[in-house]
């Protein structure tokens, strides 16, 4: 997922390994963001994002 996420120009990520042969998530972003991860699972990746210029976008 680090390759794929380089070239489309996201260098910040968070990644939720599969079960098996399927499932799996990842969340990229980039640098001009703040992102905290508050939990993850195989189901979900829940997170508080703050951008510079519009302020918190989660909660």
């Amino acid at each position: 997922m680090e390759k794929i996420r380089r070239q489309c120009g996201f260098f910040n990520g968070i990644d939720v390994s599969t079960i098996g042969t399927r499932g799996g998530l990842s969340l990229d972003w980039r640098s001009e963001v703040s992102v905290v991860l508050r939990s993850f699972s195989n189901n979900h990746i829940d997170v508080n994002i703050e951008d510079s210029e519009v302020g918190q976008l989660g909660g």
